[in-house]
């Protein structure tokens, strides 16, 4: 059609001046349907890629060595990356789940026993860990409390072990949960992750996250690092 013809759409009736119709275009984009967000797992079981840890491990190095504990263990995707990190020499991974894979590990003898479920916010911590290294849920409900990432973060600093926690960018923010924490002791180091695509997530847990660190040997309490890991572009 020429600049000066009206026409109408086979579809909508219309009057038009040029096709496809835009009306119906438009109206196809407002009528699109929103895509149903699946119902979040109820202990947040979306566990951690090897990939994810693998910076972490490079990152530490021989200072993540020795004892380490991983409270959330899940599926035991952060545990067999920690038990390939040569210094580590005695792995712990518990998990509030009766279905996880919690078990002791040493370097020395190998895969012991299985451990029972255990409540990491409840329980007395392991005695001689040096680290504690995990990704807690981000809030869960447990026996009609409510339970965050910072509860896991407040336990574990208490013990004056070392930790690494991958967590949510959110987590700098100097909410009523995590604030004290912000203030008071913060992180020694923060080594910010490439968006992490958590196994099992769909799209529930894609999100930008990083490794927040509390080097209780090495790190200088009170001024937090910055840093990033280099990957290939």
């Amino acid at each position: 059609m020429n600049e000066y013809e009206i026409d109408h759409c086979d579809k909508c009736s219309r009057e038009i001046f040029e096709r496809p119709c835009s009306y119906c275009a438009a109206d196809a984009e407002v009528e699109k349907p929103k895509k149903k967000k699946s119902k979040r797992d109820s202990l947040d079981r979306y566990y951690t890629p090897v990939s994810a840890t693998e910076p972490l491990l490079a990152y530490l190095g021989d200072r993540l060595a020795g004892k380490v504990h991983e409270p959330c263990c899940g599926a035991d995707w952060i545990g067999r990356a920690l038990r390939m990190h040569e210094p580590v020499t005695h792995y712990l991974g518990t998990d509030i789940d009766p279905g996880a894979d919690s078990f002791h590990w040493s370097r020395d003898r190998g895969r012991g026993a299985d451990m029972p479920a255990r409540d990491f916010l409840v329980e007395e911590p392991f005695a001689g860990v040096d680290w504690y290294v995990s990704n807690p849920p981000f809030v869960i409900k447990i026996d009609g409390r409510t339970v965050m990432a910072s509860d896991f973060v407040k336990k574990m600093l208490a013990t004056g072990a070392s930790v690494a926690m991958l967590l949510r960018l959110t987590m700098l923010e100097p909410c009523k949960d995590r604030a004290q924490i912000l203030f008071d002791d913060p992180p020694t180091e923060i080594l910010i992750l490439p968006r992490v695509h958590y196994i099992n997530a769909r799209n529930q847990n894609n999100c930008t996250s990083a490794w927040f660190i509390w080097d209780r040997e090495h790190g200088e309490k009170g001024r937090t690092l910055t840093t990033w890991p280099r990957f290939e572009i």
